[in-house]
């Protein structure tokens, strides 16, 4: 995959703003959620190549995200962010394909999205 379309979703300015400032050079468009209530219809309507989301969230919480979007998107690559190393875990066992641990290897993830 060349430059992926990549959807961000996180309750936190900050970290929406890292993510996207870091990620912008490596993607062809980045698009935000501030959580995961909008995911399923965005992936749809924007075709995004790649899922980073937040697991602790009000709206919608990553693992449930992280469970529906599985189930219409079964290839899509979901990377996980947590401060929460058990949650993490559960969002792995869900079928996130990449878990980063906040604060994230920003270096990792890049990598990450470069090997997609």
């Amino acid at each position: 995959m060349d430059r992926p379309k990549i959807l961000i979703v996180d309750d936190d300015e900050s970290v929406r703003l890292l993510l996207t400032t870091t990620l912008r050079p490596h993607a062809s468009e980045v698009i935000e959620l501030e959580n995961g209530l909008h995911v399923l219809e965005t992936l749809v309507a924007e075709e995004a190549d790649l899922l980073i989301t937040d697991l602790l969230m009000d709206g919608k919480e990553g693992l449930e995200t992280i469970t529906e979007v599985r189930g219409q998107f079964s290839t899509l690559p979901i990377f996980a962010i947590s401060a929460s190393r058990d949650f993490l875990e559960i969002a792995s066992d869900l079928g996130a394909d990449e878990i980063f641990a906040k604060p994230m290897d920003l270096v990792r993830m890049v990598h990450s999205i470069q090997n997609l």
